[in-house]
């Protein structure tokens, strides 16, 4: 085997005694932010519990809304749950009549698209409300409509 020469410039070099390149950190500064970090951490994670809370309670209350939709001026009524079923169809005596099945059909659909809409306004609102600062940060996220 051959020699491999040392370079000039790490002669009489040893790594046991030569300070390491990277300035020391002043004594207990480290702590001190890592404490700081701990509590930020700390009081976001209060802050995203007490959101997920209220988004909850909010998801609760909006079980139990009940929204109408109209059409044909108020000839047809349909009311939705808070979770957007179909519960109830009122018809107006005066479409019930031979003929009339193809224009009730679509008055249904009219009143049904009208109370959707209303519906997902209110849910809108009452997640708005309840995520309160944090619902720009919400509004990205999938099944939050805001």
């Amino acid at each position: 085997m051959g020699v491999i020469a040392e370079p000039a410039a790490l002669r009489g070099f040893n790594r046991r005694s030569h300070p390491h390149p990277c300035p020391s950190p002043i004594e207990g500064e480290g702590i001190q932010n890592e404490e700081q970090t701990m509590k930020d951490l700390s009081g976001l994670m209060k802050q995203a519990q007490a959101m997920q809370q209220k988004l909850a309670d909010a998801q609760s209350r909006l079980a139990e809304v009940v929204i109408e939709g109209t059409a044909g001026g108020g000839m047809v009524t349909v009311t939705l749950s808070g979770g957007g079923d179909l519960k109830k169809v009122v018809l107006d005596e005066s479409l019930i009549e031979p003929g009339e099945g193809e224009v009730i059909a679509d008055l249904i659909v009219a009143a049904h698209a009208d109370a959707k809409k209303k519906l997902e306004a209110k849910q809108a609102q009452m997640m708005q409300e309840a995520a309160g600062p944090m619902a720009g940060l919400m509004g990205g996220m999938p099944g939050m409509k805001f």
